[in-house]
C-alpha cells in the first residue's frame, strides 16, 4: 500500500512532468511558427550585402517603374545562406511568404542571390511566367549575370538580371522604361 507521503511525492512529479510537457509543446509550436525569412525591406534586399548603394538605387527605381507602369512586382533578395533548404525550395517559399506580385494576379518575379549555395535563381508568378519562361530566365542567368559573379561582381549580375527581367516585362506591355 502506498503511503500519503509517497503519495503526494509522486504527484508533484506527475505535475512538474506535465508542466514540463506543456513548456516542450509550447516551444514546439512556437518555432514551427516562427518565420525563417527575413522581412522584405523594399524592392532590393540585400541582406548579404554585396550590392553597391548606388547600383542597388538604380534597380529600386527599375522596378517602381516596372510596377507603376504594368503591375509587375520584381523584387531582389540577397542572404549569406540558406540553411537546409535548396535554393530553388527557399526562393519558391520566399517569394510566397513575402507575396511578391499583386493577389489574384500572380505578376510578381523573384530574383534571389544565396552566396554560400552560390546559387541564383529567378522565380516567377504565374501571372507572368508565360513571357519569363524558365528556358529564357536561365538565358540572363547563363549570358547576363553569371559571368559577372565569376569575377565576384554582384552588383552588376544583379542589375544586369532586374534589367533584362525589366525589359521583358515593359516589351510585353508595350510600355518604354526610362529608368527613373
Amino acid at each position: 500500500m502506498w503511503s500519503p507521503s509517497l503519495c503526494s511525492v509522486l504527484r508533484k512529479i506527475a505535475s512538474t512532468a506535465g508542466f514540463l510537457c506543456l513548456i516542450c509543446l509550447f516551444i514546439f509550436i512556437c518555432a514551427e511558427l516562427v518565420e525563417p525569412f527575413p522581412s522584405p525591406t523594399g524592392a532590393v534586399n540585400d541582406f548579404a550585402g554585396v550590392i553597391p548603394v548606388d547600383v542597388a538605387n538604380r534597380m529600386s527605381r527599375i522596378s517602381q517603374e516596372v510596377l507603376r507602369k504594368t503591375g509587375t512586382s520584381i523584387v531582389v533578395a540577397t542572404v549569406e545562406s540558406i540553411g537546409d533548404k535548396t535554393p530553388d525550395t527557399y526562393a519558391t517559399e520566399l517569394f510566397n511568404t513575402w507575396g511578391i506580385g499583386k493577389k489574384g494576379e500572380n505578376k510578381g518575379v523573384l530574383i534571389f542571390l544565396t552566396l554560400k549555395e552560390r546559387r541564383i535563381v529567378i522565380r516567377t508568378g504565374y501571372g507572368i511566367e508565360r513571357i519569363l519562361t524558365d528556358r529564357l530566365c536561365g538565358q540572363i542567368l547563363d549570358q547576363r549575370v553569371i559571368p559577372y559573379f565569376k569575377k565576384g561582381d554582384y552588383g552588376t549580375g544583379l542589375g544586369n538580371a532586374i534589367v533584362a527581367v525589366a525589359q521583358i516585362i515593359a516589351k510585353d506591355a508595350g510600355v518604354t522604361l526610362t529608368g527613373r
